[in-house]
């Protein structure tokens, strides 16, 4: 959890570094030294580096004013796109596969439970999508790291790395990315624009667009010309803890102007694992092997 793609420009992200810590040596601003650039640096090509990954996801979002949760336990591989989620709560014992270029690029969801039918659903469609902020295809740490590699291009002067903390048994830095002029603006909607292609061009959250224009109904286009309201970052404040062994972003809490919008936290982390093809096999959905 790129559309902006988990597999981002590595050439744009090398510039980024370099130009970064020049300027840094010349001239930094106070909360963003030298220290900062290496840590997200750092985490930017942790994240760049992720070809497979299992991982326990525990997920919070505002769904209708209210802060729903869930568990899952994910493994996926980037390139090309699979991925296996194995519910914890809700609905726990259910699975989901998706495999690019099977199925009828179809996501399989095997509910292990009433009412024990198997079933095709569109990745993108309102079935997978309803109560989720985000897609299958923006589980794992890519999608993220896109967003911030925008900023940390475009408003450095947004991040601060502090202290050296440890959190659930593993030692890292504490992240704050606050934007203080966050708030919402009027936008045109241009041809052929949909929430999702609204959101992917300026690094928005789509949830938080559909949350905020009443009037847009899920992810069809949106006729031209509408004026929609768009909040001008992807949120208020974001705070990360990154992992000093995987320089990865494990507990991640985000904020827009009404309080916590998003939190997901990563525990039982392994980062490019040797994965079994049975994990991708629909014929194991459903046998209680995987």
């Amino acid at each position: 959890m790129l559309h902006h793609s988990n597999a981002f420009d590595m050439k744009s992200l090398l510039s980024f570094v370099l130009v970064a810590l020049v300027c840094s040596a010349a001239n930094t601003p106070n909360n963003f030294s030298i220290e900062s650039n290496a840590v997200m640096s750092q985490m930017l090509l942790a994240a760049r580096s992720v070809k497979s990954a299992r991982f326990t996801l525990e997920n919070t979002e505002r769904i209708e004013k209210a802060l729903l949760t869930g568990k899952q336990s994910v493994t996926i591989q980037v390139q090309p796109f699979k991925c296996y989620v194995k519910l914890i709560a809700p609905k726990k014992g259910a699975e989901l596969l998706y495999v690019s270029g099977e199925n009828d690029n179809q996501a399989i969801y095997e509910p292990n439970g009433m009412p024990y039918v198997q079933m095709k659903l569109d990745p993108k469609g309102w079935l997978l999508r309803q109560n989720n902020h985000h897609t299958i295809y923006e589980l794992g740490f890519g999608y993220l790291s896109g967003i911030l590699q925008h900023y940390m291009t475009s408003q450095p002067k947004a991040f601060k790395v502090l202290e050296k903390v440890n959190w659930n048994g593993n030692t890292g830095h504490r992240v704050e990315i606050n934007f203080t002029d966050f708030g919402y603006y009027n936008y045109t909607v241009q041809k052929g624009e949909n929430v999702e292609s609204i959101a992917n061009k300026k690094f928005l959250s789509k949830y938080l667009i559909i949350e905020k224009n009443k009037s847009i109904s899920g992810f069809e286009p949106i006729k031209e010309g509408t004026v929609i309201k768009l909040p001008t970052h992807y949120a208020k404040r974001i705070e990360l803890f990154v992992d000093e062994r995987t320089n990865l972003p494990l507990h991640q809490k985000i904020y827009d102007d009404q309080g916590l919008f998003e939190q997901y936290i990563y525990t039982q982390v392994e980062i490019n694992p040797e994965i079994r093809s049975s994990v991708f096999s629909v014929t194991n959905l459903g046998k209680g092997l995987l």
